[in-house]
């Protein structure tokens, strides 16, 4: 399936090499106050050797003056090789501050550029869209029109079959060329900024939104979830083999973002106890991603307003509630918060969750969240703090990742992986599927995968694969 998986970010991300600059300018600096100190020594040795030695043997004393000149002051000495270092340094912290001006420089100049041209872009694609659209419906409605009689209802199915024809034709161009999404986020924004001016960040765009949706009575989160036990569960918990790989991970994900687990009453967040022959242990929570795309769904919380008020950085109610279910099946387990490791895991909507957990300090602080595997998520914009390793999977052609308007990451702890398929289909929300992700990840992204990031994340990763697995499940719903 596919032709493999790129790699970005992590390692290879501008962040990476920056730190990589500075790190080393750091080391030079510690060598050249070695080199210095060494100087010094010499220097304080040849100042105590005995005047006695030198009146006895003067060949002797002159050739020890002269290694000490070469080790003191020559060209090749510690105090000329201390100056070069320190110099060599402070130029490298220069070209690192340089290079990070620059980045930023050309990203922005690259966005501007892309503003500017995308409404020309959209237009220019979206007619050949049309275009083809027409000479579609042309071709599937050659006698409509044959009949005086019949001109308006002619008409009518003329325009259905061109509309169906035109979305169908506009997915198929989108899947094949993801940009036309970016210009259409582009285009949106600016036309949404010229009737609402305001902070141009991407969270803020999305918070005016949700505002404007709340002063109109949707997307309202007010009301705290329950959370409580799934009752189908055995007492005690009957323990299984816990995941091997991303494979595992995946599809667990997609299990529990299914409908069987979930539905229209409620969401199901799933919490796994992994521990292991030597005593270890650790844990990976399981969020469900959108199961309800209505705006103010009855009962079930994952929905549109958790989709506009996670991209807004804004409160959700799903947030605590999913901190009471981990805290409930550790209190269960005898374990208290923080001192194993969690790794949170989710899909298109909970990877955003995820994501927006992991950025709060007092959660954090409870929980020694490691790391977060995301799959099919706009998340790329959002930074994950120091200590919190970061693994993004995407489809190629998957176009809810690049709603964030985001195509690379550039932290250091965040590594992303775009991979491909060979999925016969013109419907990117096709590519958008729990279950093709968990395929791809078996395929692609395997214990035995060559690919830098996958090695990373399995080095990582130790305490979470394999070992045995005890399963706590949780209901969380609105009342």
């Amino acid at each position: 399936m596919g032709g493999g998986c790129t790699s970005s970010g992590g390692p290879l991300s501008t962040d990476a090499n920056l730190i990589d600059m500075r790190y080393t300018a750091g080391a030079l600096d510690g060598s050249g106050d070695e080199a210095t100190m060494l100087c010094g020594e010499v220097l304080r040795i040849a100042a105590h050797l005995p005047v006695k030695s030198a009146l006895l043997s003067p060949g002797s004393a002159a050739q020890v003056a002269e290694h000490v000149a070469g080790l003191s002051i020559g060209p090749a000495s510690f105090g000329a090789l201390a100056v070069r270092m320190e110099v060599v340094s402070r130029g490298m912290r220069a070209g690192a501050t340089a290079y990070e001006t620059a980045d930023l420089v050309n990203r922005n100049a690259l966005a501007a550029i892309a503003i500017i041209a995308a409404p020309t872009r959209l237009t220019i694609r979206t007619l050949n869209v049309a275009t083809l659209a027409t000479v579609q419906t042309a071709g599937s409605s050659p006698g409509l029109f044959t009949n005086p009689a019949t001109y308006g209802s002619g008409l009518l199915l003329a325009a259905r079959r061109w509309g169906s024809f035109f979305v169908s034709d506009l997915g198929a161009a989108a899947t094949r060329d993801p940009s036309i999404v970016d210009d259409g986020l582009a285009v949106f924004r600016e036309m949404f900024w010229m009737i609402r001016p305001g902070d141009p960040r991407f969270e803020s765009q999305v918070g005016q939104l949700l505002a404007i949706g709340r002063h109109a009575g949707v997307f309202t989160d007010g009301t705290p979830l329950t959370v409580t036990p799934v009752a189908d569960h055995p007492v005690p918990h009957t323990p299984v083999d816990g995941p091997r790989d991303l494979g595992d991970l995946a599809a667990q994900e997609a299990m529990v973002e299914s409908g069987a687990l979930g539905g229209d009453a409620q969401a199901r967040v799933r919490v796994h106890h992994v521990t292991h022959s030597d005593g270890s242990a650790a844990w990976i929570v399981n969020i469900p991603g959108t199961q309800n795309w209505q705006v103010n769904g009855p009962h079930n919380p994952t929905d549109a307003t958790a989709n506009v008020a996670s991209m807004a950085g804004a409160p959700l109610a799903l947030y605590p509630a999913i901190t009471t279910a981990m805290r409930m099946a550790m209190k269960q387990a005898g374990v208290p918060p923080g001192s194993q490791p969690v790794m949170l895991v989710g899909h298109s909507q909970a990877g955003i969750v995820a994501t927006r957990m992991v950025q709060n300090p007092r959660f954090q602080k409870e929980f020694n969240v490691t790391q977060v595997v995301t799959m099919a998520a706009p998340v790329t914009r959002m930074k994950v703090p120091d200590g919190v390793h970061a693994l993004e999977i995407e489809h190629v052609g998957d176009l809810v990742p690049s709603l964030d308007e985001a195509r690379l990451p550039t932290q250091a702890n965040a590594g992303q992986l775009t991979c491909d398929t060979d999925l016969p289909t013109d419907n990117p929300l096709d590519l958008h599927s729990a279950d093709l992700y968990a395929e791809t990840a078996r395929e692609h992204l395997g214990r035995d995968s060559p690919d830098p990031l996958a090695r990373r994340f399995y080095d990582r990763s130790e305490p979470f694969l394999g070992g045995t697995d005890t399963v706590y499940d949780y209901y969380v719903r609105r009342p």
